[in-house]
């Protein structure tokens, strides 16, 4: 008998859509036309904001029955999270020596020894601070501090040219873990919309139409790269309605669903590994070819990661566990 359709379903599949977009974030192209690679990199710009948003609504079952968050609540998420961090960070020790010694930087403690953990550092800043501020002041004080982090972000990424300034980005980066999880756990907390996914799936495509405004808006009157954008306001116009859209999908499970919930986070953790053998061996056996190695390379990363995954899954269960931040998993029997 076949499972029932589920809303977290839809979710769960465009958590794989959103592995995908990431690879595409972090990948060189090689001499593909600039164009096209900055076309490639804005259109993909909704799947950070989308996970932050993915882990505030599933961080929302976590509240007590009186509607509060406790921190006993949030510790196992804390917990996962800081251990995600700590065996990333370990997998990648070995490639920062081999790319060059560098001093330790305190910061790598809350953001990873690698340029994409910073996420897993953002999200724990995010959980905690719901627990923290809903002390202070309940959920209307994360409302107000949530659009004054949005503004701060858009104000220090892109928006500081308006007087010829230019702030340092990635604390804000880090710090829209706040915002980005407090939408997720209001989603949630709204309950079913009475508008179904297409009606939000038209607005996440306006909101991306209005990136691009930005985006030309602002080679225009400034001159500032496509490329450099990280955050503006039609990346977020874009992934709200975008997340809103695929929790109101009822699917039955399927290999999108299954893949994307067993695979999305590993794949974001390691795709990074397969750029860095692709970058080696392309340099020793096939340097006549690694600039086309290195257009497709968003394709043969996603894939690889994906496969090695699913081969580890399969006849190593512990490992692919141990990988993904369950540091117990080497210790304990497998699943059954």
């Amino acid at each position: 008998m076949n499972p029932a359709p589920h809303r977290a379903h839809g979710i769960d599949a465009f958590r794989l859509i959103g592995a995908f977009c990431i690879v595409l974030l972090h990948s060189s192209y090689g001499a593909l036309d600039a164009r096209w690679v900055e076309t490639f990199r804005l259109l993909s710009r909704w799947a950070v904001p989308f996970f932050f948003i993915a882990s505030g609504y599933f961080l929302h079952k976590r509240r007590d029955e009186n509607g509060d968050l406790p921190l006993g609540r949030i510790e196992p998420n804390l917990t996962r999270l800081l251990s995600i961090l700590l065996v990333a960070s370990f997998v990648y020790f070995p490639i920062k020596m081999l790319m060059g010694p560098e001093p330790f930087r305190v910061e790598q403690l809350l953001v990873g020894n690698y340029f994409h953990l910073w996420f897993i550092g953002a999200l724990s800043v995010g959980t905690l601070g719901q627990w923290f501020f809903r002390q202070l002041g309940g959920r209307r004080l994360l409302d107000v501090l949530s659009l004054g982090l949005i503004a701060a972000a858009l104000l220090s990424d892109s928006y500081d040219v308006l007087w010829g300034a230019r702030w340092n980005y990635d604390p804000f980066r880090v710090l829209l873990g706040i915002p980005m999880v407090h939408l997720g756990m209001r989603v949630a907390a709204n309950g079913r919309s009475n508008s179904g996914p297409l009606f939000w799936f038209a607005l996440a495509l306006l909101g991306l139409f209005v990136q691009f405004g930005e985006v030309a808006w602002f080679s225009l009157r400034w001159g500032y790269p496509a490329y450099d954008h990280q955050f503006l306001l039609g990346t977020l116009l874009c992934a709200l309605p975008l997340f809103i859209g695929s929790s109101l999908i009822r699917m039955k499970e399927n290999w999108l669903v299954r893949w994307g919930r067993d695979y999305s986070l590993p794949i974001y953790l390691y795709h990074p590994l397969v750029f860095y053998l692709m970058a080696v061996l392309g340099n020793r056996f096939w340097p006549e070819s690694k600039t086309a190695v290195e257009t497709l390379s968003p394709v043969i990363a996603f894939c690889g990661s994906l496969g090695v995954l699913m081969v580890l899954d399969r006849i190593a269960p512990r490992l692919f566990r141990f990988l993904s931040g369950d540091l117990n998993a080497l210790f304990r029997g497998d699943r059954a």
